[in-house]
């Protein structure tokens, strides 16, 4: 199975990463969108009304932690189907893989040690190297109740406040001047940021005063061009 060399780009959720290419010289690496294989982390909500599912934002705020920027060795394993009813520029289609940190460092083993994700049983889980030592992973997070495993899963599901729900200018008039926590979700150019605030979950796009900066365009296949 082939090796492949990158860097984590973004983090969608607690077992799904971005990854670019490694070299950013001649343009925008190409992308591969990626889950990892074997593992299910609960799904973050959305603006259309689907709410996070318990512990959502810890899973995805602990691979994002450990993987944002790192460069990775990873292998693919599976494509997933084309959607025919996906828009032309909804982006890479996800792949399915195992990823390594420095090399050595299995990022599935990391994820289910800490008790961030459960593992999605398969046909194929007796072949992997990992089995075992994955399911004792589970069994110790189970026993000391760490990650999804915790007792108070009610408590753990966010009440984000979309862009266009909430008050914008109260929040500015409230904040003006004032450091605020922020985690960033996506940067659409050198000088536009989308954030969520913390700790109340407002959903923000900062634009950087005094400066401007090119906009990055996309061909029709999601691509970054």
């Amino acid at each position: 199975m082939a090796t492949f060399h990158g860097i984590v780009k973004a983090v969608l959720s607690g077992d799904t990463l971005l990854i670019m290419g490694p070299d950013a010289s001649k343009g925008p690496p190409p992308e591969k969108l990626l889950s990892l294989v074997g593992i299910s982390a609960p799904r973050l909500g959305n603006r259309s009304g689907t709410p996070d599912q318990p512990y959502a934002w810890a899973s995805r705020e602990f691979l994002r932690k450990t993987a944002i920027g790192k460069r990775v060795t990873f292998t693919i394993e599976s494509t997933s189907a084309p959607n025919p009813a996906a828009a032309p520029s909804s982006g890479p289609p996800r792949e399915f893989g195992s990823v390594m940190l420095d090399g050595t460092t299995s990022l599935t083993a990391l994820i289910i040690e800490n008790g961030w994700a459960r593992l999605k049983p398969s046909p194929n889980d007796q072949q992997r190297p990992e089995y075992e030592e994955l399911n004792r992973l589970t069994t110790l997070a189970q026993e000391q109740g760490r990650g999804l495993f915790g007792s108070d899963g009610a408590s753990a599901v966010r009440d984000v406040k979309w862009a266009g729900t909430f008050d914008a200018a109260a929040l500015v008039e409230s904040s003006k001047g004032a450091l605020q926590q922020a985690v960033v979700e996506q940067i659409p150019s050198g000088s536009i940021i989308r954030v969520m605030l913390l700790p109340g979950y407002e959903q923000v796009t900062i634009i950087l005063a005094g400066i401007q900066c090119p906009s990055i365009r996309r061909n029709k296949e999601g691509v970054e061009e």
